[in-house]
């Protein structure tokens, strides 16, 4: 297990990409939040988790929290480490007076439930309690006033200027319909081809794609072609 203590030359800079698989665990009752591993997924019964196994990671984009990024750098590929964040580099400290208490007709029917999350007064919070007559909304972070701890492993790094392009827009969801090259190893010149460019998140997360793409590759030019119905 990597020592997060050791110092010396860094394994990995700002700006490189790797590929990681993590799982993720909330304070001192160690329950799953995050994880790459479906297994892991399954076994917690975490359904807002889509985990199909490790994922790219841009070091210094702010994917992770800083204090895994910062030993990330320290790591060896194929190393396992365990990362325990504190509060204040997480979800915060939490502020104990921040929440309020409604009438349980204000609330919807289909978020009276505890640990619920909704939007109040136009702020957005979790129902922490309820009874017959009434609900208290919390507006900190659910998961507030909780160290997490990480155990990872950099599976590999990905320097080849495609993989780099794929590993973007894997990114942003975007791996089903999208077809990337470029016109030679050396061309600084990206053609990204869209099958379905109504497909939602296509026409969601296309410009930060784009964006991305432009500014962590360092590209001379993008060009993007939809396509729309079926091609000869």
């Amino acid at each position: 297990m990597h020592d997060t203590s050791t110092t010396g030359d860094s394994a990995f800079d700002d700006g490189d990409f790797v590929r990681v698989a993590y799982t993720a665990r909330a304070g001192e009752s160690g329950r799953v939040i995050d994880t790459t591993d479906p297994d892991v997924a399954e076994d917690a019964a975490i359904d807002d988790v889509e985990a199909t196994g490790a994922v790219p990671v841009v070091l210094g984009e702010g994917h992770l929290f800083d204090p895994v990024e910062a030993t990330l750098e320290e790591t060896e590929v194929g190393e396992q480490i365990r990362v325990t964040v504190a509060p204040e580099d997480a979800f915060g400290e939490g502020d104990p007076t921040d929440h309020t208490t409604v009438d349980l007709d204000r609330i919807p029917d289909d978020r009276r439930e505890h640990g619920a999350q909704l939007t109040h007064d136009g702020r957005t919070g979790f129902i922490e309690s309820l009874d017959d007559e009434s609900a208290k909304i919390n507006f900190n972070h659910p998961l507030a006033g909780m160290a997490i701890e990480y155990e990872l492993t950099v599976q590999e790094r990905i320097d080849a200027p495609l993989e780099r392009a794929r590993a973007v827009v894997e990114l942003y969801g975007l791996t089903t319909d999208v077809e990337l090259s470029f016109e030679s190893p050396d061309s600084e010149d990206l053609q990204l081809t869209v099958d379905d460019p109504t497909e939602e998140t296509w026409e969601r997360e296309k410009h930060r794609a784009i964006r991305d793409l432009q500014e962590l590759l360092t590209l001379e030019s993008i060009t993007v072609v939809e396509q729309f119905g079926d091609t000869p």
